[in-house]
């Protein structure tokens, strides 16, 4: 899954704010887009469909191209300027998909095998079944003594029981 960021910085950022709405969700749509298809940020004509639900006049482009987010493309789309700055490119994207298909798929086999390490998230022992851990032998109002250090010992405060009340 891919996501499309919004720096904070731009919430208080006056060429922002002088935007009006459409110009905004178009660039918006345009970074979504861009983001989810991997195009660094490179819209076709063909694709305005997906950015508002009506035409996109060419004053919005405009203002958007004055507004220095966009560059106008010869065939009609567009180009969010400064992708990197705040989007992730495509080729970092499949980089990092490719490394979560490989790191579970050797998950996935380590745990055909039995090899996993660690609790399983899923199991919770049932009465009667072992614990699987290591044992304490202590109490808990009997704490350990460390060599060299003594031992504290916490008050204990009972509880009053509530049903009794």
């Amino acid at each position: 899954m891919t996501d499309a960021r919004l720096p904070g910085r731009w919430l208080m950022n006056m060429q922002m704010m002088a935007l009006s709405d459409r110009a905004w969700r178009v660039f918006t749509a345009a970074l979504m887009l861009g983001a989810e298809q991997g195009t660094d940020g490179v819209v076709l004509k063909a694709a305005f469909r997906f950015l508002y639900p009506a035409d996109i006049p060419a004053a919005t482009l405009d203002e958007l191209a004055e507004a220095g987010l966009i560059e106008r493309n010869p065939d009609g789309g567009f180009t969010v300027l400064n992708w990197t700055k705040t989007q992730s490119a495509a080729a970092e994207v499949e980089h990092q998909r490719e490394r979560n298909r490989v790191k579970t798929k050797a998950y996935r086999d380590r745990k055909k095998t039995g090899d996993v390490t660690g609790n399983d998230p899923g199991h919770t022992p049932r009465q009667g079944e072992d614990r699987q851990g290591q044992a304490r032998t202590g109490r808990i109002d009997q704490p350990e003594s460390f060599e060299g250090e003594s031992a504290i010992s916490w008050p204990v405060v009972p509880i009053p029981n509530s049903e009794a009340a």
